[in-house]
């Protein structure tokens, strides 16, 4: 299949080396699950914010660290969660 048809260059590129070297891709981009999901080519996804959570869980941050986390992540990549989003009551509690 041409990823790249469906996704930007790199979220394609991402997907095609993860199905090859039996990789996770981080994404939150909803296309990318998507499609990695429903292919057979064995891409896991993992989000940012998982990646966040686990993290915060595995290194004890303490709740300012977390938060300043959080707030650069929202003013510089301007993202933001949707309330459908496992974590988003972790992301809420810490904006």
């Amino acid at each position: 299949m041409n990823l790249a048809a469906s996704l930007d260059d790199g979220e394609a590129r991402c997907g095609a080396i993860a199905s090859h070297r039996n990789l996770i891709v981080a994404t939150d981009e909803k296309t990318a699950i998507k499609l990695f999901s429903g292919l057979n080519l064995s891409v896991s996804t993992i989000s940012t914010l998982e990646i966040l959570y686990n993290w915060s869980q595995n290194k004890n941050a303490s709740a300012e660290k977390i938060r300043l986390v959080l707030k650069l992540i929202e003013e510089r990549a301007s993202y933001r969660p949707s309330s459908s989003h496992k974590y988003f009551n972790w992301w809420e509690k810490y904006i």
